[in-house]
Parts: C-alpha cells; sequence; structure tokens
C-alpha cells in the first residue's frame, strides 16, 4: 500500500489517487508529480495526525499524564501511588485515636451515670474507682471525674502516640518540610487537639476534642486548620 495514511491510496484498483491529470506512477508503487504541471509541488499524501500523548502505568491501568492534551484512550487514575509507609503510620494513628475516643466516650458514661443513679454505683467500673456509698447529683459527678482521670490519661497518651505518627506520615510524605517551616494541616491539628486534651481533664470536654481529632482523621473535617493552609 503506497500510502496507509490516504484512504484513497486503499483501492489497490485505483490509479494515482484517481487524479491522473496531475499525477503520474512510473514505477507502479509510488504517486509522483506530473513534471508537466506547475502546480504539482508537494507529496499529495496528507500529513499525519500526531502521536496521541502517551499512557502511563497505574494501579494496572492506564492513565493520561498530559492535562492539556488529553489522549482518550487512557483511563484517568491518581498521578501517584500511595506510600505504603505513609498510609500504614496513618492507619495505626488513625486507630490510637478511636481508641482513645472509645476510652473517653466510657468514662462520659461514667460521668453520666454517677451523676444520675450515684458516684457509688458507678465507680467499680470505673479504672481503678473505689467503691463508695452512692452519691447523686453534680458531687455524683465530681467525684466520678476523680476516678476517670486515670482513663482519661490513658487517652491522652494514646491521642499523643497518633499525633507522633501523624507528623512522621506528613514528613515522610512531604507535607511537612520542617527545613522550610512547613508543617501540614494534619500535623497541626493532631497537635491542638491533643494539647487542649491534656489541659483539659474533664470527661465531657475531652470526648469533644477527640471527636474533632477522629473527625480529622477520617477526612470528615479539617478543624481548627484547612487542607489549604499549611
Amino acid at each position: 500500500m503506497p500510502g496507509a495514511g490516504n484512504p484513497q491510496a486503499w483501492n489497490r484498483y485505483s490509479y494515482v489517487l484517481g487524479n491522473p491529470l496531475k499525477y503520474t506512477d512510473p514505477t507502479g508503487h509510488t504517486v509522483a508529480c506530473d513534471p508537466y504541471e506547475d502546480d504539482c509541488h508537494a507529496d499529495p499524501a496528507p500529513t499525519p495526525a500526531p502521536a496521541p500523548a502517551p499512557c502511563y502505568t497505574c494501579d494496572g491501568g492506564s492513565h493520561d499524564d498530559d492535562d492539556d492534551d488529553p489522549n482518550p484512550n487512557c483511563v484517568g487514575c491518581g498521578e501517584t501511588d500511595p506510600d505504603p509507609v505513609v498510609e500504614l503510620l496513618q492507619n495505626i494513628s488513625t486507630g490510637l485515636d478511636i481508641i482513645a475516643w472509645g476510652i473517653d466516650l466510657y468514662n462520659v458514661g461514667v460521668v453520666t451515670y454517677g451523676g444520675i443513679y450515684g458516684a457509688g454505683v458507678a465507680l467499680p467500673f470505673a479504672l481503678g474507682g473505689p467503691e463508695i456509698p452512692a452519691v447523686t447529683g453534680w458531687v455524683g459527678v465530681g467525684i466520678a471525674e476523680l476516678a476517670v482521670q486515670p482513663s482519661l490519661q490513658l487517652a491522652n497518651y494514646l491521642a499523643l502516640g497518633s499525633t507522633i505518627l501523624t507528623a512522621v506520615a506528613d514528613i515522610r510524605s512531604g507535607d511537612t518540610n520542617i527545613e522550610q517551616g512547613v508543617i501540614a494541616p494534619a500535623t497541626l491539628n493532631s497537635i491542638t487537639t491533643t494539647r487542649y486534651g491534656f489541659a483539659v481533664p474533664e470527661a465531657y470536654l475531652s470526648l469533644a476534642f477527640q471527636s474533632v481529632s477522629v473527625s480529622n482523621d477520617l477526612g470528615w473535617t479539617s478543624f481548627p486548620f484547612s487542607n489549604g493552609s499549611k
């Protein structure tokens, strides 16, 4: 076939692309200009179309890396594969925060139960709490708060471990650059909620801060620092 890019060349019985007044075929294989024609200056074959943008492998599929000139034959996917170490650190960090949130939820239950039904009933279920006569109301709440302090501190230290892992993950991923003074929002959020958790040894407030921390870990919120700021 003399020119696969020209549909007229597909007909093997066609002579000089159906234009014998302008072209000749002295060899029987290639269309040539008639030297006696003044307007015959170029190869009649059309200019080949530009090659499509290259495809790159991504998670078993292909994607186009050129957003300005996309290749329709490539399906979209993420730009880079996630770092498995970063993912592992983030998952462990989220797990620690969820465990701390569960402990805080238990502490709130102990304090609430102590205020309504009596601290003497609730204290045996608290970590390290001695059994005393039942006291209801605000006094019962206060006694129950004292009883759950060890478990509150346990939750705070779990949240601190989560903060350290988050910071390490952000440094490894490049979101945090200490030399340039850039700290990722995830690390800032974790530091903030953990700091207030240690500063406020009260079950309800501790649960509120830990709930924000878990929400940030799961991507539901980014508070108080947004994803767009560092």
